[in-house]
């Protein structure tokens, strides 16, 4: 059990309940989540998501959006 997956849960509403639920916040939504959550397993329980910063989570929602659209 990593809590990736409450992590990609927590984003996610988040994400929705800032943004508000639509087709295309609740698509940026499971984008934004998958990226939350892939920074979870990176380390030792909430190690890794404690020293995020928004460069951080921009960088790789940069990279992650690049590779998607091979």
């Amino acid at each position: 059990p990593t809590g990736a997956g409450d992590t990609f849960a927590g984003a996610l509403t988040g994400y929705l309940e800032r943004e508000g639920v639509s087709t295309d916040s609740l698509k940026h939504a499971l984008l934004y989540a998958t990226i939350i959550a892939s920074f979870t397993v990176e380390g030792w329980g909430v190690e890794r998501l404690l020293r995020l910063s928004e460069e951080v989570i921009e960088k790789r929602a940069e990279n992650f959006y690049k590779w998607i659209h091979i």
